[in-house]
């Protein structure tokens, strides 16, 4: 394999989704409704999106707008895991069927050519590609602590990258998926990226606010939420070795204090 460019290079992609084996995996994850057609997204060009291809994603949140460039790639055609300079986040897919799949992925993310690179990403995560009959039986939520699916957990747990389980050729079953009572699929990948700071992201105004405020405000407004979009990376990455239970009390004070950021009080939607 050839070296990954490192992250002072040329601009690279934001997102790069690359499979082990399956040269469309990547390209199925990135062309699901839920990454480029729900979630206030946008496709361009990615109705026949080829293996090693870019396609631009453009984004909108309550709070907030952005795009970046999505890469697929294929780690079993020898090259690097993106073209040019570091992305913003990884995305790495495996069939989750497959222990060896899994194998040679893991292999590739530890390769001496790839650590170092994404150790310089911000945002990773490793999907676990379920089919629509093994999603069930075959998710974490029904394995034991010596399975090879378990095993890939704790991996990934102890590397700083997320686990997802998606079902990428049935977009019914990835809808429902969760994990340990966590939403999963692709619409929790979106989530992971949304909570990135994304470099030129566009700032929302807040529902009620003034139209018409100046260009001081504006520019309060914008550093105000870039430093909380720290505040959610920092916390992201001290977060991935933690147990569980304590990811998600870690995760639901982080909530409250996004909430606070927001001017939005939790006791607002109860009746």
């Amino acid at each position: 394999m050839t070296e990954a460019v490192s992250s002072d290079a040329e601009e690279g992609p934001g997102v790069v989704v690359a499979s082990s084996k399956d040269p469309m995996a990547a390209a199925r994850l990135a062309r699901s409704p839920c990454w480029l057609g729900g979630s206030g997204s946008s496709p361009n060009s990615t109705d026949h999106l080829p293996v090693a291809s870019e396609c631009e994603w453009r984004w909108e949140t309550p709070y907030y707008a952005a795009s970046t460039m999505v890469e697929c790639a294929c780690l079993d055609r020898g090259s690097a895991l993106w073209s040019r300079g570091a992305p913003q986040a990884f995305v790495g897919i495996f069939d989750a069927s497959c222990e060896e799949n899994w194998s040679d992925l893991q292999r590739a993310l530890t390769s001496p050519e790839h650590s170092q690179a994404l150790g310089e990403v911000e945002v990773k995560l490793v999907a676990a590609d379920f089919g629509p009959r093994d999603a069930m039986c075959g998710s974490l939520n029904r394995q034991d602590e010596n399975s090879w699916v378990s095993r890939c957990y704790d991996w990934c747990l102890e590397r700083g990258y997320e686990y997802v389980e998606v079902c990428t050729t049935d977009d019914g079953v990835d809808a429902s998926l969760t994990l340990f009572g966590d939403r999963q699929g692709c619409g929790r990948i979106v989530e992971a990226l949304h909570c990135h700071r994304w470099p030129g992201a566009e700032l929302r105004p807040l529902p009620g606010a003034a139209e018409v405020r100046g260009e001081d405000e504006e520019e309060r407004e914008q550093e105000d939420f870039e430093d909380l979009l720290a505040t959610v990376a920092s916390a992201r990455a001290e977060g991935a070795s933690l147990p569980d239970d304590q990811r998600r009390k870690n995760a639901e004070a982080m909530l409250f204090k996004i909430l606070g950021h927001l001017g939005i009080d939790d006791e607002d939607d109860e009746p």
